[in-house]
């Protein structure tokens, strides 16, 4: 019985273990998702300002 319950108990930190592991990489996923996220929106502002210089640019020529 003592085999049992010790297989319970190990089994149960185990699971524990796992999702603190499992905690501990989702906040720095998600950190990275936001930042592609950013990255991105400031891409295409600059893509739009460049775009919209080289359309000043053709008016002006």
């Amino acid at each position: 019985m003592k085999n049992k319950r010790a297989d319970r108990i190990l089994s149960l930190f185990l699971m524990f273990q796992i999702f603190l592991a499992g905690t501990a990489f989702a906040s720095p996923i998600g950190k990275v998702q936001e930042e592609k996220r950013n990255s991105e929106q400031n891409l295409s502002k600059v893509r739009r300002e460049i775009e919209d210089l080289e359309n000043q640019k053709e008016k002006i020529l």
